[in-house]
């Protein structure tokens, strides 16, 4: 580990180098684009810049970096994110999966040759995705009859219910205890003293 952090701080220092003594003979020229991505999109930034006489291809995104020397062919990198990815054979190209909000921000692709540096600025924002009319109206039409069939079910148990509550009011529940036998006979005796009585009034005139 130590001995590729010393090669990769070598190979980087001679890049600087090269650049510095690279004679300029026209100004840099810098470019900037705005893009958005959607949530979890894959978004491809291309350099489209003549690299035929470049001796340095460079990505920047705020504290990470890829330096890519044609000269020394040798590649400095610490893009550690397996989205973020940078084909040394192709390094024009950087390529981002799965687009989330920690990859927005500026990326910066800086081209160098004889001429000058050249520089691409992307802004990449998040763009969320508005849901299509056609599934709205999908959703809407498949979670309607849901609803009408739970509306009917708690319906019908309500009317249940009150169907209930309205046959125990009509026909309350009589409790009748059983008699024994000897209530029952003093219930006959009763009956006859009654109406002994009442024919002894119907004799004799009394009330």
């Amino acid at each position: 580990m130590v001995i590729m952090f010393w090669r990769n701080t070598a190979v980087l220092i001679l890049i600087q180098l090269i650049q510095a003594q690279t004679i300029f003979a026209a100004p840099s020229f810098t470019e900037h684009r705005n893009l958005k991505v959607s949530r979890g999109d894959s978004v491809t930034l291309t350099c489209n810049m003549s690299v035929v006489n470049a001796s340095e291809i460079k990505w920047i995104k705020g504290d990470l970096s890829f330096h890519h020397s044609i000269v020394l062919n040798a590649t400095v990198s610490n893009f550690s994110s397996s989205k973020i990815s940078i084909e040394t054979d192709l390094p024009t190209k950087l390529k981002i999966l799965n687009f989330q909000d920690e990859d927005e921000g500026f990326y910066n692709c800086t081209v160098t040759d004889r001429m000058g540096i050249n520089t691409i600025i992307w802004n990449l924002t998040l763009f969320e995705k508005d849901i299509p009319t056609s599934s709205a109206y999908l959703i809407l039409f498949t979670a309607l009859p849901a609803v009408l069939f739970l509306c009917c079910i708690v319906s019908a148990v309500c009317l249940y219910r009150k169907f209930r509550r309205r046959t125990h009011a009509q026909n309350p529940v009589q409790t009748q205890l059983p008699l024994s036998d000897g209530t029952t006979d003093n219930w006959r005796n009763n009956r006859h003293r009654r109406e002994y009585m009442e024919r002894l009034n119907s004799v004799y005139g009394y009330i």
